[in-house]
């Protein structure tokens, strides 16, 4: 027997809509997920875990609290399991082959120790490994025609009023 566990507390998205070359995009940002992001008037980018949405506004485990309207760009991971594994596998393989080329050396007593030509094979590696890690992130800069909205989606009082104050 198959048990399925659905979370039936309220999950509250950023739901991020925008239309590229005629192709509608939609990006959801989940409560307790880490958001990147840039303000309105500010060079760099921080970085910090959303603890809770509401209406127009985002509240951080911080304390820190900001508007959509004050947004200019956010940076968005993938998560993506495969992705994530052929880039560990890339930087495991890059640390990796230096260092058992050079072991192999000193065991063999092989001149030089350190082979220019391993060190260059890693290098590669671990740039592959980066540019995969960047690849897996999605930039998006916040402009009119980018709608941004906080969705709330509660089933525990689906089919119920709950504007309902009695």
């Amino acid at each position: 027997m198959f048990l399925i566990h659905v979370d039936l507390r309220c999950q509250t998205y950023l739901r991020i809509t925008y239309t590229h070359f005629g192709v509608t995009r939609i990006y959801n940002v989940p409560n307790y997920d880490v958001m990147e992001y840039k303000l309105k008037g500010e060079s760099r980018f921080h970085k910090n875990k959303i603890f809770n949405m509401k209406d127009s506004s985002i509240l951080f485990e911080n304390y820190t609290e900001i508007k959509l309207n004050q947004l200019k760009a956010l940076r968005i991971k993938k998560h993506n399991h495969l992705v994530s594994t052929f880039q560990n596998l890339f930087l495991l393989g890059g640390v990796g082959f230096v260092t058992l080329n050079t072991i192999n050396n000193l065991i063999t007593d092989t001149s030089p120790v350190f082979n220019e030509k391993a060190a260059y094979i890693s290098a590669a590696l671990l740039a592959t490994s980066l540019l995969i890690r960047e690849m897996n992130i999605k930039r998006i800069r916040i402009t009119k025609n980018k709608a941004l909205k906080i969705l709330n989606i509660d089933f525990q009082h689906l089919g119920t009023d709950s504007t309902n104050t009695r």
